[in-house]
């Protein structure tokens, strides 16, 4: 199935059509015109080609607005400003990969604040890992009104709370460092765009295709910064990536030895900050380039960007309010006799803004049937029009670049704009599709300009007998015959009654609209530049000659003509056969073969001249049939993008990390040598996306191999991030590669596993047991989400319900932590926060397991939002996260609260472990479970696996419960309650021990502490009768101190551990 590119020319074109088929659902259903002449208005409009088959002023108001703002939507001009925003935002992000320093420089000129936390952040770079053991205080004023958490909804296991920090990556960096951009533009804020050198341990590294090993010394591999030392043999190969993949070509000067492929000698450098050696090329294309050179050039040119979006967003509306303001002054203020036509077609002052818009867009629609003829002789607006249809498409880029001559003119020498403003005029085509240098500028002017003083001496001296033109005084004649002639050229609007004139000017006219688009389609042509050669990334192409310019114009114009000729023949034989018989009509002469071939040249150039119809106002289209009309549409659409450059310009072309195709085999080294080291790292969403970016479609050299090693590692990638169906489908890859690979069978094997355990919740327990030493307590498993949905509480906030049945003791959950601590290890303490903004008294524990948290998400940006979602003030859209660099920031505020409130404590790990500093993770789906003191469910746990059972039966739609806190007295659970999650419990249990009177609270109290006394001095395995008969006697008077009445149907909490006694011993 044919796919067609993504590229500029592909969106522009669905957009010229979307904008005109836009006219079928918009102008058709009125009901005052057929769907085909709403489609050919819709068509017209956005190639602002002005043909119309209905007269303008018939439609009505709001199908007038509507072909008065699509032809300002689908305008080069505004087209080009889109460019430029897309280009500017998507420069800002190539800087941020390639040369961060650029953009904190260009802050730092527009906002002369926050230097401190600049600072800052620069310290911050260069911390390792070891060093974020460092105290951090959490201030009240830093924190106020940020993290109001819902209530009802969350709780922790250990008293533990969070740190705020900065976790940096160590990275070493050199001069022989390779650097490939990031899979989403992000990098650690200790890197700044500097390239990465790592060390990689005992593993074999990738062969390139051509069989030569990359070699590199083996070291530990660790997390403080990796280091890849590489033997001599990959120098040479280290220095051409780094020219590669950085902003310019060479990181050392080019031999002016070297022979140019362009046959041009190399311009002198004039940007003062760039080094000596930079020399410049044909169509701006910087050579020599050294690293700093390449920082500075990307500089200038992300700032020059940002001030030609200003110039060309001000040049392009403030030219259609500046017409609209002179007509409708001028209407205002003209004799009668033109308030009188304006009257008749029953228009007002309107057309001013109309007019104004038709010839800045060199539209053509006119609200008066004839177009401009009956304002022929009033030359303020003769002249006002015809400089607005030069300056809004034929002399576009000559009033542009004057307006930023005349800036560079009057704007001080040493402001930071003057240089943007050198830059573009110096190098224009870097930057903007329809801005030339000072050379093509004006040849292009002086081609306008002769065409046209050719055009206006035509129609005066070959109609000087004919009554259409002559009865004109020749004040008002020269004035009319320079705004058809600047119509010709495109705008489509008429001074005179075309079929009326010269046979001689209309076909000098025919001529004017098919070249109409050379001049400046020859001048993008021949400046354009490619992205990356502009950047010097790229070698040069042979070009044409341009020593010999009647060779190099020619050149060009056979080009054009070859491009679109066939189209207009076609056009017109095409319509020739389906108007036969009104063209062989002699009754009808206004139907001709050279009307025809005038109305096709006019839809092909966009131009809108018509020779008409004698009997109405509308163009010769209008009295086709349905397939003339088609093919007009046609020719309209194909002939909007005839003025495009042929490949993908400078100036049109997204910043991208794109290298020559013959290195292609280094890139794809580097990005699966990337992978492997981004695994180790536990960064697994860029050891994905590196491994898939270096697969290939080539055929041979070791190729396929090469490609089973990247799925392999995409695969590993996924399986760590826990998407077991997406590393299925890799390892599917891989084992089609290379189906004998025992691994992938292997890989295969264990990702099936793992879906069972997903889907069906069938785990094999005596395998996870025996392999939690192994693995540290972290089971290889995945976990089974069971019967359950997430959905709004009733009691507050977001809870977990069960969406069919479960019975007593059955599974609910099973769920893997998103990240666990243990005691026992080092990490868990190597960092403390204090924290105090609740209690005055500052408060310092042990933060392992924020910081993990933290550090996983700064590995893995894509699990930011489903961690973010637990936050009170978070409400589970992406929109709601701060991104920069289309990576979410990690807010460790917000990962504070979250695990403070949260997170479970797993309990002792070790006898002589003290229970608060017990070991504790974070569950996800476990953390929607709300709390109940009369819970349904009870939670066990093997490893970093959190186990949730029905403890009875639980009916579908009902929530799922669990005890926040156990304590069997009302006072302290209430006080945990309001403390860690700030909320009070008002189950049925909590309301009734409340109104309890101190005398049963404090008979209670004295029973449960006998009670626990004999319970903690007694083996209830080998308990004798006297024991239990003892037990029993206890557990009836605990029983005793809850009333009857009031507790009916409530549970005893205090009786728990005496029954669990007595059922251990054998009596219940």
């Amino acid at each position: 199935m044919y796919r067609p590119p993504i590229n500029f020319l592909t969106l522009h074109y669905a957009y010229i059509i979307l904008m005109g088929l836009m006219a079928l659902p918009v102008l058709y259903p009125y009901g005052n015109m057929t769907a085909i002449d709403a489609w050919f208005f819709g068509a017209s409009a956005s190639t602002e080609s002005g043909l119309n088959t209905i007269d303008v002023k018939e439609l009505k108001t709001y199908q007038q607005f509507y072909i008065y703002f699509i032809p300002i939507l689908t305008n080069l001009g505004f087209i080009n400003i889109i460019v430029v925003i897309v280009r500017l935002h998507w420069f800002k992000r190539h800087l941020k990969r390639l040369a961060p320093q650029i953009l904190c420089d260009e802050q730092n000129k527009d906002v002369e604040v926050g230097r401190n936390e600049s600072n800052l952040n620069t310290d911050t770079t260069k911390m390792s890992t070891a060093d974020i053991s460092s105290l951090v205080a959490i201030t009240k004023d830093e924190t106020t009104d940020r993290h109001d958490m819902q209530p009802n909804r969350e709780r922790l296991g250990a008293r533990t709370t969070t740190i705020s920090f900065n976790v940096p990556a160590e990275a070493q960096t050199g001069n022989t460092s390779l650097y490939i951009p990031g899979p989403r533009a992000r990098e650690r804020a200790n890197e700044q765009g500097q390239p990465i050198v790592t060390k990689i341990d005992g593993d074999r590294y990738d062969e390139s295709d051509d069989g030569k090993t990359l070699t590199y010394s083996s070291s530990r591999l660790s997390n403080d910064g990796l280091q890849i030392t590489a033997s001599k043999s990959i120098d040479r190969a280290a220095n051409v990536a780094a020219s590669l993949l950085i902003l310019g070509s060479e990181t050392t000067p080019r031999p002016r030895s070297v022979r140019s492929t362009s046959n041009q000698q190399p311009g002198l450098n004039d940007i003062p900050q760039l080094s000596r050696q930079v020399t410049i090329g044909r169509n701006s294309h910087f050579k020599n380039l050294t690293e700093h050179d390449r920082e500075v050039l990307g500089g200038i040119e992300y700032r020059t960007l940002k001030l030609l979006l200003k110039i060309v967003t001000c040049y392009f509306f403030g030219l259609h309010l500046f017409g609209a303001i002179c007509l409708v002054g001028w209407i205002h203020t003209a004799d009668s006799k033109y308030t009188a036509i304006l009257a008749s077609s029953g228009q007002d002052k309107t057309w001013g803004f109309y007019s104004a818009q038709t010839m800045t867009d060199n539209l053509g629609f006119t609200l008066t049937p004839d177009s401009m003829i009956s304002f022929r002789d009033a030359k303020w607006p003769m002249i006002l029009m015809s400089f607005l249809a030069f300056a809004g498409n034929t002399l576009y880029p000559v009033f542009l670049r004057l307006t930023i001559w005349i800036l560079s003119k009057i704007t001080p020498k040493n402001s930071p704009t003057q240089e943007s403003l050198t830059f573009l005029l110096n190098h224009p085509r870097r930057c903007y599709t329809l801005l030339f240098p000072s050379g093509p500028t004006w040849i292009l002017f002086g081609i306008i300009f002769a065409l046209n003083f050719i055009d206006v001496l035509l129609i005066i001296l070959l109609d000087l007998k004919n009554s259409e033109v002559s009865s004109l005084p020749l004040s008002a004649r020269i004035p009319a015959a320079i705004f058809q002639a600047a119509s010709a050229r495109h705008t489509g609007t008429a001074s005179f009654n075309l079929a009326n004139v010269s046979p001689a000017v209309q076909l000098s006219l025919l001529i004017m609209m098919y070249i109409a688009v050379f001049p400046i389609a020859i001048s993008i042509r021949a400046s354009n530049a490619y992205e990356e050669k502009s950047l010097g990334l790229w070698e040069e192409e042979e070009s044409l000659n341009e020593q010999n310019r009647k060779s190099y114009l020619l050149t060009h114009m056979k080009n054009q003509l070859g491009f679109d000729l066939w189209y207009i023949f076609l056009g017109t034989f095409c319509i020739c056969i389906a108007e036969t018989t009104r063209i062989a009509d002699i009754n009808e002469p206004a139907f001709s073969v050279f009307s025809v071939l005038f109305e096709v040249t006019s839809a092909y150039g966009n131009v809108g001249l018509s020779l008409g119809y004698p009997t109405v106002s509308i163009s010769l289209s209008g009295m086709f049939g349905v397939f003339g009309k088609v093919v007009i549409c046609l020719m309209m659409i194909r002939g909007r993008h005839r003025g495009l450059p042929y490949a993908l310009d400078r100036a049109i072309m997204l910043p991208s990390a794109q290298i020559p195709e013959k290195n292609k085999t280094l890139r794809n080294d580097l990005y699966r040598n990337r992978s492997y080291v981004n695994l180790q790292l536990k960064r697994f969403d860029e050891a994905k996306y590196d491994a898939l970016s270096s697969i290939t479609n080539e055929q041979g050299g070791g190729t396929k191999g090469l490609n089973a090693k990247a799925y392999n590692r995409a695969g590993l990638a996924s399986y760590g991030q826990g998407e077991f169906k997406q590393a299925r489908s890799y390892f599917k890859q891989q084992k089609r590669l290379q189906p004998e690979d025992q691994h992938v069978a292997l890989h295969l094997k264990r990702v099936d596993a793992r879906l069972r355990e997903a889907t069906e919740g069938v785990y094999n327990m005596s395998r996870i047991v025996s392999s939690l030493t192994k693995t540290g307590g972290r089971p290889d498993v995945s976990s089974f989400d069971g019967p359950t949905e997430i959905k709004p509480s009733p009691v507050g906030g977001r809870g977990l319900f069960a969406t069919r049945v479960i019975s007593p003791n059955g599974i609910i959950l099973c769920e893997k932590a998103f990240c666990v601590v243990w005691s026992h290890e080092s990490e868990t303490f190597s960092a403390l926060v204090c924290d105090t903004r609740e209690d005055p008294a500052i408060k310092v524990f042990p933060s392992g397991l924020q910081k993990a948290v933290v550090q996983k998400l700064l590995n893995n940006s894509s699990q930011v939002e489903r961690i973010l979602c637990l936050h009170g003030d978070h409400k589970g859209t992406a929109e709601r996260l701060i991104e920069v660099d289309d990576v979410p920031v990690v807010d460790t505020f917000q990962v504070h609260d979250i695990v403070q409130r949260n997170a479970f404590g797993l309990g002792q790990q070790t006898e002589d472990e003290d229970v608060s500093n017990a070991s504790t993770g974070l569950w996800v789906r476990a953390s929607y479970i709300n709390h109940s003191c009369i819970p349904n469910s009870k939670k066990d746990f093997i490893g970093d696996i959190i186990l949730f059972r029905a403890t009875r039966r639980i009916a579908a739609g009902e929530e799922i419960t669990h005890s926040y806190d156990e304590s069997t007295s009302y006072e302290v659970r209430q006080a945990a309650f309001l403390k860690t999650w700030n909320f009070e419990c008002r189950c049925l249990l909590c309301l009734v021990q409340k109104e309890e009177s101190d005398t049963s609270r404090r008979l209670r109290e004295q029973a449960e502490e006998r009670a626990s006394i004999f319970v903690d001095s007694n083996d209830p395995a080998c308990a004798s009768r006297v024991l239990v008969r003892k037990g029993k006697m206890l557990r009836k008077a605990l029983d005793a101190t809850y009333d009857e009445e009031r507790y009916r149907g409530l549970p005893h909490p205090s009786l728990a551990a005496i029954d669990e006694w007595l059922r251990i011993s054998g009596c219940i």
